[in-house]
Order: C-alpha cells, then structure tokens, then sequence
C-alpha cells in the first residue's frame, strides 16, 4: 500500500510539474557531454586497442575462449555505438559528440 502512495505521488508530480522534466540544461547536461566525449575520444580508443591485443595475445597462448573474445567486441561496440543506439530509441539527433 505504501509502494502504491509512493508511485501515485510520483505521477502526480510528473503531471503536475512537466517542466522538471527539462531539468538536464545547464551544469548536468555540461558534465555528462563531456563524460560522453572522453569516452569517445582517444583515450577510449586507445583503451579499445589494448583489449583487442591483451584478447590476441591470449589467444594465441591458448588462455582466450570465445565468449572472452565475444564479450570484448559487444562492449567495444556498445562503447562507441551507444550515441547510435540512444538516438535510433530517442528519435533525437542531441549528441554531444
């Protein structure tokens, strides 16, 4: 009953004040774009590299099984195609990169 008064409070405020929403401009919105750049920038690039040849490397050494080698291109790929990912759901072209 409780989770129930919680949720309903939430929505009502959600309803009531829609402009809350549009929070995201300003200081927050500034830090997160540069979370996002840094994050596709050299640095994560670089990052990206060295997984690729730390996962060859084992590999060749017999130390690397398929579900290594598949986890490090899914989150390499999540990694720089996240931006894609959020705009193809949102609709919206608003990347900071």
């Amino acid at each position: 009953m409780k989770n129930l008064f919680i949720i309903a409070l939430f929505a009502l405020v959600a309803i009531a004040l829609p402009e809350m929403s549009y929070a995201i401009d300003g200081q927050l919105k500034n830090a997160l774009c540069a979370l996002v750049t840094a994050s596709h920038g050299s640095v994560a690039k670089g990052l990206a590299t060295l997984a690729v040849v730390f996962v060859g490397i084992g590999a060749f050494f017999g130390k690397a099984n398929w579900g290594l080698v598949i986890i490090t291109a899914v989150g390499i790929g999540m990694l720089f195609g996240a931006s894609n990912i959020a705009e193809a759901i949102s609709g919206q072209n608003d990347t900071c990169v």
